[in-house]
């Protein structure tokens, strides 16, 4: 099956005010950051990222920004209805690859 694509900046950008800031990006500068997986999920939705129902790949090294990507993601699953698989890939370059590799396996 094909997958359609649009990058973002290929989308409809959210309108700025007069400082160029969108109104999400203010919102989030004022919410706590404990509320951080629900406002990754209404960024995701307001701002077109990922629509409902969309077929989402993350790719994850195992390094801590990629896995706290794979859990906000995760969390964002369900409300979005969101099918998601993890790719991770091993370059075997390091000897702790294949133990990150162990681990994105046991997250996945």
């Amino acid at each position: 099956r094909s997958l359609a694509f649009t990058p973002p900046h290929a989308q409809r950008a959210p309108p700025l005010d007069r400082r160029g800031v969108s109104a999400h990006a203010l919102r989030a500068s004022t919410e706590p950051a404990a509320d951080l997986p629900a406002r990754f999920t209404r960024a995701l939705e307001s701002e077109g990222l990922v629509g409902r129902g969309a077929i989402v790949l993350a790719l994850v090294s195992g390094g801590r920004d990629s896995v706290a990507l794979l859990h906000l993601l995760a969390h964002s699953r369900a409300a979005l209805q969101l099918q998601l698989h993890v790719l991770h890939f091993n370059h075997r370059t390091r000897p702790e690859c294949d133990e990150e590799e162990a681990f994105v396996g046991r997250l996945a």
